[in-house]
């Protein structure tokens, strides 16, 4: 019981002195008689605090732990190709000329010749021819033995010991290299451009002011064939410049230069030959006469050769056209100049010079 008492009694106790905001506070002495204590209130002011700036929190990199390794998956590898290198390429090594080797003759040995002994000389005595003496009595006759006569000597001349010719081994065969003659000197450019001026002169007869004068220019596409060919592809256009009736002609030929001269001269001279078509209008006061000729050109000319690039001729030609169509109606009516007909138009012959340039390359 009193365990009980003394228990509530520290439970009372704690919850009255527990609330610190009461104005009083009133303590529980059993043992002594209770008193009242006055607590003031208490003085709460507020405190501006500056604010507190916090620097941005630095969050360490996040680390993802797989529990398990990741798998990863990898293509096949590709096949293994093996490439041939490609071989090398074959080089031909020509070999060098064998050294020019000049063989002497060996000097034909020396023989000598031992001259033959000249032959022994035999001497006869000589024989005693008894003189005749006086007459005397004949003396006795003494017969003198027979001389034998000794036998003829015959010399043998000792042969003389030729020696064998010396036995000479073959030569080998030694290649000379005989020395060619210096090439020509050729053409290094073929092909060519140039331009020329031409003035010609007609036999055909104008109505008005005589013989036809034309005066004009062209190009040349040319090709050096050889050293002495020269091919031309030639186009010109051509006007009349005297009065009357107004005529302009159109001319394209193929021809060959013919040169004299070698490619190292500067002054070639050469023959032309060429042939073609033309193309010709001429224009009366009513009608107008267009006819197509066939041309062919006879000459020769000049070439001053300024190097193998640049060129300047100049040649004379004689010019013959043949007419292939024929006028119309109102040509024909018109080609009539007081009451004679007149052919401006027709076969004509003329000469014609030309003065050009071209560059080769």
């Amino acid at each position: 019981m009193r365990t009980f008492l003394a228990a509530s009694l520290a439970t009372a106790t704690l919850v009255c002195a527990s609330p610190q905001d009461a104005e009083a506070q009133v303590f529980f002495r059993p043992w002594l008689r209770p008193r009242v204590v006055v607590v003031p209130p208490r003085v709460v002011l507020p405190v501006v605090a500056p604010p507190v700036v916090y620097p941005p929190q630095v969050y360490p990199p996040q680390v993802y732990v797989q529990p398990y390794p990741q798998t990863y998956y990898y293509p096949p590898p590709p096949p293994q190709v093996y490439v041939q290198p490609a071989p090398p390429p074959q080089v031909y090594v020509q070999p060098a000329p064998p050294p020019q080797v000049y063989v002497q003759p060996a000097p034909p040995p020396q023989v000598y010749v031992q001259p033959a002994p000249p032959p022994p000389v035999i001497q006869q005595p000589p024989m005693v021819i008894p003189q005749e003496a006086p007459p005397l009595p004949p003396p006795p006759v003494y017969v003198q033995p027979p001389v034998p006569v000794p036998a003829p000597v015959v010399v043998q001349q000792a042969p003389v010991a030729v020696q064998p010719p010396p036995v000479v081994a073959p030569l080998p065969q030694v290649q000379v290299a005989v020395p060619r003659k210096p090439p020509r000197p050729e053409w290094k450019t073929h092909f060519g451009l140039g331009l020329h001026f031409v003035a010609g002169i007609s036999t055909e007869k104008e109505p008005v002011d005589g013989r036809f004068t034309r005066l004009g220019f062209g190009g040349d596409l040319l090709y050096r064939n050889s050293r002495r060919v020269v091919l031309e592809l030639s186009g010109e256009y051509q006007k009349r410049m005297s009065g009357g009736f107004e005529r302009y002609d159109i001319p394209v030929l193929f021809g060959t230069r013919l040169h004299m001269g070698a490619p190292d001269w500067a002054v070639s001279p050469y023959f032309v030959a060429a042939v073609g078509g033309s193309y010709s209008k001429l224009d009366f006061i009513h009608s107008q006469d267009t006819a197509w000729f066939v041309n062919g050109q006879l000459g020769g000319g000049l070439e001053l050769r300024l190097g193998q690039r640049f060129v300047l001729n100049a040649d004379v030609r004689g010019d013959g056209r043949y007419r292939l169509t024929k006028p119309d109606a109102v040509t024909l009516a018109t080609q009539c100049v007081n009451g004679e007909p007149v052919s401006p138009m027709g076969h004509q012959y003329g000469l014609q010079g030309r003065l050009g340039a071209a560059l080769y390359f």
